[in-house]
C-alpha cells in the first residue's frame, strides 16, 4: 500500500485539524452574529453547468468523472473527448450556489446572507502554494445591489480576521469599471482593457517600469503605455485624479461611500485604502473589488467583489497559510489573485 497522500492533497495529523477546527469555529461565529446562514452543496456538479461558469482559467482544471457503464461506451464510440464526462468535482463554491440558489430562491429571505465552507478541487500541478484539494469559506449576499453589501461583506470579513488574531492589515479597495474607463480615456481599445488590467494588476511587484515594458511586448499602442507610464511617474493616483479621466466621473461615487463607511467601521483597528491597480480575477469580478493585505504574509489574505451572473457579492478571506474567512479557504498556502455581479456579493478564505 502506498501511505503517502496524492500529490496536492495532505493528511491532518490530530493537533492540525484541532487547530483548523478553532479558526474556523471563531470565523463562522462571526459570520452566523452578522446574520449570516450557512448551507451546503454537493461535491459534485453536472458537466454542463460547469462548462457554462463563469469561472476563467479555473475551467481548465477541473477534475472530471468519466460516464459509466453504456454510457461511457456510446460516448467513446463519438470520438469526441468532451463526451466521455457528465460530471465534475467543484473547483470553487459559486458555481454551486448559483445553481442553489436558483432552485430554492422562493424558499430563501430576500437579501440571502449565506455560508459556505467546504471542499473544492482543482487539477493543479501540484507545487509550493498550489494544491488540488482545499477548503474555502465564503460569504455571499445574493439580492442586494447597493454598495451596502460591500460595506458589509468588507466589515464582517475584517471581523473575522481580526476574531483569529489577525492584526497590522490593510483592506484595499477599487472598482474595475473605473480603472478600465481610465485606460480607454489613455488610448488602450476596449478589447485589451482585460490584458492591460492584468499587468496593471502586477504593479506592486513588478514597478512602473515592469509594467510598461510587458504592455510594450504586448505589442499595445506606444502612445497609450506612455500616457499610462506618465500617469504613473506624477504619483497623482487618487480616487479623484483616476475618475476624472473616466467619461462619467460620477461612477466613483459609490467607491467613494464605501471607502468612507469603511474606514470609519474600521476605527484605528486596521487601514483601509483606494488601490488603483487592484483587479482580482477577470473572469469572476466586473465591478468594486477589494483585498486584504497583512505585512506578516505575502500576497492577499482576503478578498471579494461583485459578480455579474447572480446579483450577489462574495468575500473571501485566504489567510495565506492556515487559511481564513469571507471566502475563506482551508490548505492552500498562499494569497489569491483572482477576478464577481447579479446582485451578489461575495467574501472568501482559504484553509
Amino acid at each position: 500500500m502506498k501511505t503517502q497522500a496524492l500529490k496536492g492533497m495532505r493528511d491532518l495529523l490530530p493537533a492540525e485539524q484541532t487547530l483548523r477546527d478553532y479558526i474556523q469555529g471563531k470565523i463562522l461565529e462571526t459570520y452566523r452574529a452578522s446574520g449570516f446562514e450557512r448551507i451546503s452543496t454537493p461535491m459534485l456538479e453536472d458537466m454542463e453547468n460547469l462548462d457554462k461558469s463563469e469561472g476563467g482559467d479555473n475551467l481548465n482544471l477541473i477534475f472530471k468523472v468519466l460516464k459509466r457503464g453504456d454510457k461511457l461506451t456510446a460516448a467513446l464510440n463519438t470520438g469526441d473527448p468532451k463526451q466521455l464526462s457528465d460530471m465534475g468535482l467543484r473547483y470553487d463554491l459559486t458555481l454551486p450556489l448559483s445553481r442553489y440558489y436558483a432552485a430554492n430562491k422562493d424558499k430563501l429571505p430576500n437579501p440571502f446572507k449565506v455560508i459556505q465552507t467546504d471542499r473544492v478541487f482543482r487539477a493543479e500541478r501540484p507545487q509550493k502554494g498550489r494544491l488540488r484539494e482545499f477548503v474555502q469559506c465564503d460569504i455571499d449576499i445574493l439580492g442586494d445591489s447597493s454598495p451596502n453589501a460591500e460595506v458589509e461583506l468588507i466589515d464582517v470579513t475584517a471581523r473575522a480576521l481580526l476574531n483569529i488574531g489577525f492584526t497590522g492589515f490593510t483592506v484595499n479597495i477599487n472598482d474595475r469599471r473605473i480603472l478600465r474607463g481610465m485606460l480607454e480615456s489613455m488610448g488602450f481599445a476596449a478589447d485589451t482593457l482585460d490584458s492591460v488590467c492584468i499587468t496593471f494588476d502586477k504593479m506592486d511587484k513588478i514597478g512602473a517600469e515592469g509594467v510598461k515594458a510587458e504592455l510594450t511586448e504586448k505589442q499595445l499602442p506606444e502612445t497609450a503605455i506612455n500616457a499610462l507610464a506618465d500617469f504613473i511617474a506624477a504619483g497623482d493616483v487618487t480616487l479623484e485624479s483616476v475618475a476624472s479621466r473616466c467619461a462619467a466621473p460620477a461612477i466613483a461615487d459609490d467607491l467613494k461611500y464605501v471607502l468612507a463607511t469603511a474606514n470609519t467601521l474600521a476605527a484605528g483597528r486596521y487601514q483601509v485604502a483606494y488601490c488603483p491597480s487592484l483587479v482580482r480575477g477577470q473572469g469572476y469580478y466586473t465591478g468594486m473589488v477589494f483585498e486584504v493585505t497583512c505585512p506578516q504574509f505575502s500576497g492577499a489574505v482576503a478578498g471579494g467583489g461583485p459578480r455579474p451572473w447572480t446579483h450577489r457579492r462574495s468575500g473571501r478571506c485566504t489567510a495565506g497559510h492556515p487559511g481564513c474567512p469571507a471566502h475563506t479557504g482551508h490548505g492552500r498556502p498562499r494569497g489569491e489573485r483572482s477576478t464577481s455581479r447579479r446582485p451578489h456579493c461575495a467574501g472568501r478564505s482559504w484553509w
